[in-house]
């Protein structure tokens, strides 16, 4: 069995305006209108959405009719509540349970390409600060009767977040399975979804090649199925661990590439200590899947290529990882025979209204 799999509007880096070049920012940008088509031309079961970004408000009205329209195609919805302790946090939790859900998903910070030494802190600090925060935003939780689905947003090792679920209860903190973000805390993907599988409740379908850089290896945007995670591991170690409401979502990878500085001793000291036996399913990941640094690397977006480029690379990625999916198996129903080249063919491929 596999999980519902839905689609991400982080999988739009360009289309969904959170890269832009301030000449880029006239250029058209997905809605959310596009994004429900979008899912359902290809064939997947769900939206994730950051809701202060799709509904700044929070409107109750809005929600009401964004539940509609999903329930009209059997949608589910999934939200991002970003880092638990920005302002809007609290008021994200109120909104998911009012409508419904059952959790949001957080990311515990904005460090990324697993750098966590430019924070400054060793291990130790690193886990009390997060201790304190995860209890609050626990407790704000529990009074809405909802779990938060921690992300390990290159920033977290597996060790670490199974020891903070225990430190804050399993009955409110959970995992959001990033797939190709936990390469950049030098860890194998299958073995990391091993690890949080017991404590799962949603996941990101990413996947990335490995390219060398300055500093250690970039983490460089890809469909899936085009870079360095076996995914057909992963789906076997979900069915084995995970529970059955686990949810997944396609969330591909920034337009701009995440460099992991591994060469340096800084980066290793801002985690717990690993023996090597722990890095070796990386290691062969690495050894046997690194590119040169002489390899093209750069997306669209970091070429300065046109809008239309960026869009077409976009959908493009979208229709390969759906592609791929179906051949694993996953409960992905396409309705495409090529690439979408531009959001304005979304309305000639569409099979049934979506309000």
């Amino acid at each position: 069995m596999f999980p519902p799999i839905g689609l991400s509007l982080f999988s739009f880096g360009y289309l969904g305006g959170f890269s832009r070049k301030e000449e880029e920012r006239a250029c058209p940008a997905i809605s959310l209108a596009q994004l429900i088509d979008l899912a359902q031309i290809h064939g997947l079961s769900g939206i994730e959405i950051p809701l202060v970004r799709c509904i700044p408000d929070f409107s109750p009205v809005a929600l009401s009719q964004l539940k509609e329209r999903l329930a009209a195609n059997r949608f589910f919805l999934s939200i991002d509540a970003e880092v638990i302790d920005e302002d809007s946090f609290s008021d994200i939790l109120k909104a998911a349970s009012e409508s419904g859900e059952r959790f949001v998903r957080a990311k515990l910070s904005k460090t990324l390409g697993g750098n966590r030494y430019l924070t400054g802190l060793d291990p130790g600090e690193w886990f009390a600060g997060t201790v304190r925060r995860l209890k609050r935003a626990a407790a704000l939780a529990r009074q809405w009767k909802l779990s938060i689905a921690i992300e390990n947003h290159q920033d977290v090792t597996s060790e670490e977040l199974v020891r903070l679920i225990e430190e804050i209860g399993s009955d409110t903190l959970k995992v959001n399975l990033d797939t190709g973000s936990v390469l950049a805390t030098c860890e194998d993907p299958v073995k990391f979804a091993e690890t949080v599988g017991p404590y799962l409740q949603n996941i990101h379908l990413k996947d990335y090649r490995l390219v060398r850089g300055l500093h250690g290896f970039r983490l460089v945007r890809c469909a899936l199925g085009s870079g360095v995670v076996d995914f057909d591991r992963i789906f076997r170690a979900v069915r084995a661990r995970a529970s059955s409401d686990v949810r997944a979502s396609i969330e591909l990878g920034a337009v701009v590439a995440r460099e992991v500085h591994w060469q340096k001793p800084a980066y290793w000291r801002a985690y717990p200590s690993r023996a090597a036996a722990e890095l070796a399913g990386f290691l062969e990941i690495f050894s046997d899947q690194i590119e040169s640094d002489t390899a093209a690397w750069q997306t669209p977006w970091e070429q300065g290529q046109s809008h239309e480029a960026k869009e077409q690379i976009e959908l493009k990625e979208l229709f390969m990882s759906v592609e791929f999916l179906k051949s694993l198996g996953a409960p992905v129903s396409p309705r495409l025979a090529r690439p979408l080249v531009s959001l304005a063919e979304i309305s000639s491929h569409k099979t049934a209204e979506v309000c």
